[in-house]
């Protein structure tokens, strides 16, 4: 199992140099992000458990993205996303650049899927109010809903249980994906309407996307070595991860000697 862990780790950050090579070429600003930011504060790698990559952009930069990467990026790897495939069998509303050389099997909402191994690229648009955050909540609460509906996942709080059984069995594969488009659209004229917005979040993530961030934390980048990899992250990391968890144990300085040796990049 460790070893199967390692493997996905390696092909993960094959994936991640691919991603910032696009991204140098483009100026396109990214960080990493979640369990990711973690895993660099405590190991500047990978949590030793863990079995992949989170990267996060701001709405402008991931939509210039999601255009350049298609034509620039390897062979090797897929952009997966609703539009690019133009179908709504996909596995979330944001985006993932799959690994078309590595097959996994991947647990997600109590549905098993056949898959690659992966990076996910999260979007972060911006509002002005935390109740404004909410009434957009709904609007991709529903479009979730559908899309865990039509790939066999479960919601996991009892208000979108029952949203989950208020949707229709029969939607055509057209329909649906409009409805994964305007969704998205919804949250881009956000961002458009409110470039300065004092906050941002998730809008786009199940999991994530009712935590309020404060804009702020996109206003600087640097780079940083993710397990033998060049990548970026957020100047302003630990503000991230207390307001993402909500605890500082993730953001305490660790001795250099109680850190764990991080995966070698060239396994």
């Amino acid at each position: 199992m460790e070893r199967q862990i390692v493997k996905i780790q390696e092909g993960c950050l094959e994936i991640l140099k691919d991603i910032d090579r696009v991204c140098r070429q483009f100026h396109i600003q990214y960080s990493l992000c979640g369990g990711s930011v973690i895993g660099y504060h405590l190991y500047q790698g990978f949590i030793p458990w863990d079995d992949d990559i989170d990267l996060m952009m701001t709405r402008d930069q991931y939509d210039r993205f999601l255009k350049l990467y298609p034509e620039h990026g390897s062979s090797r790897f897929r952009l997966l996303h609703y539009d690019t495939l133009g179908t709504p069998d996909v596995p979330t509303l944001f985006s993932r650049v799959e690994d078309l050389e590595e097959d996994i099997t991947e647990t997600i909402a109590g549905s098993i899927r056949q898959g690659h191994v992966f990076i996910d690229i999260t979007v972060f648009d911006s509002f002005p109010s935390g109740l404004y955050q909410r009434w957009m909540r709904l609007h991709t609460s529903y479009a979730y809903a559908m899309l865990y509906h039509r790939n066999g996942m479960v919601p996991g709080t009892l208000w979108k249980r029952a949203l989950y059984k208020c949707i229709p069995s029969d939607r055509k594969e057209s329909r649906i994906l409009d409805l994964y488009r305007r969704t998205d659209e919804l949250c881009r004229k956000s961002s458009q309407k409110f470039p300065q917005g004092p906050y941002c979040a998730e809008l786009l993530s199940a999991a994530y996307g009712g935590i309020l961030y404060k804009a702020s934390i996109f206003n600087k980048y640097r780079n940083v070595m993710f397990s033998g990899v060049r990548t970026r992250m957020i100047v302003d990391y630990r503000n991230y991860l207390y307001m993402r968890y909500g605890k500082w144990e993730f953001t305490r300085d660790i001795p250099e000697s109680e850190k764990r040796q991080h995966i070698n990049a060239e396994g």
